[in-house]
């Protein structure tokens, strides 16, 4: 694959992949890396280029799991907002389509977005979206590909109203650590005894480019962007927030906003904007 949506995205792998060195403490090794960065622009698509620099990055910390400490911080801070989300849905009675605009609001957490300042998810969880494209559900199995710890907590939540509006759900979630995304035995530990099925997917890639039936809830730009780059056949809608400078445009939505978009809308658009 050769896909990426914009060259401000390869200046966002380059800024992203040097921050986590520096941010870790292992400004030493810039220069492998940014070696390292110079063939993946060229020789990779924007998904493969993403996972594998970040794999790449794990070696040279010789770490399996570096931002391991930041995702138990990051679930600390979710868990109360998570209670206030959990609340109000009971109250609504399960209300799928207030569910998805929780999930969609709380990706507001991140590490590697160029020009891109996090906030509290307590501050934003509320914030209504600027976009929203929900048809219903037409399938009865539903698979959740999730993302960032910090936000699970919420997307947890959605997985309940799902079960609880009758449809199977699975959750997919990334086989390796990737940033501070959930991994497969931190999904486990959370699922416990709820009955939600877990499917753990090949290597650090995005989750999304693997599901194969069911309807697709994806969350969070990566998986977005991947379910586009790989030509996913699946129906869809993606949760995120327009984070970059790109998406913001490619969506005709300010900055930041909270967007609930189907895959075929998604797949009209990038190809006014993909460049090799």
């Amino acid at each position: 694959m050769t896909m990426w949506v914009s060259d401000y995205c390869k200046l966002c792998l380059i800024h992203s992949r040097c921050n986590d060195l520096i941010t870790l403490g292992r400004a030493d090794q810039l220069p492998k890396l940014l070696r390292y960065l110079s063939d993946a622009v060229v020789s990779m698509g924007r998904s493969e280029a993403f996972a594998k620099s970040y794999t790449y990055i794990k070696s040279l910390l010789n770490s399996e799991d570096p931002y391991l400490r930041v995702k138990e911080e990051l679930k600390k801070k979710a868990v109360r907002v998570a209670y206030d989300v959990k609340k109000h849905l009971l109250k609504s009675g399960w209300d799928l389509i207030k569910a998805l605009e929780f999930s969609a609001a709380a990706n507001i957490i991140d590490t590697s977005v160029l020009g891109y300042q996090p906030k509290e998810l307590n501050e934003v969880i509320w914030d209504l979206p600027g976009l929203k494209e929900f048809w219903g559900i037409p399938d009865k199995k539903v698979v959740l590909a999730v993302d960032n710890s910090g936000e699970f907590e919420i997307d947890l939540i959605l997985a309940e109203a799902l079960v609880n509006n009758g449809y199977d759900v699975e959750l997919a979630v990334r086989g390796d650590s990737y940033e501070i995304d959930m991994t497969y035995e931190e999904v486990i530990r959370e699922v416990n005894d709820k009955p939600i099925n877990v499917l753990r997917t090949p290597n650090g890639m995005p989750p999304s480019i693997y599901v194969n039936d069911g309807f697709l809830i994806s969350k969070g730009i990566a998986n977005a962007e991947a379910y586009v780059e790989y030509g996913s056949s699946v129906e869809s809608i993606h949760l995120f927030r327009a984070k970059c400078n790109v998406l913001p445009e490619v969506l005709s939505v300010p900055k930041n906003s909270v967007v609930i978009v189907s895959g075929k809308t998604l797949i009209n658009l990038s190809k006014k904007f993909n460049v090799d």
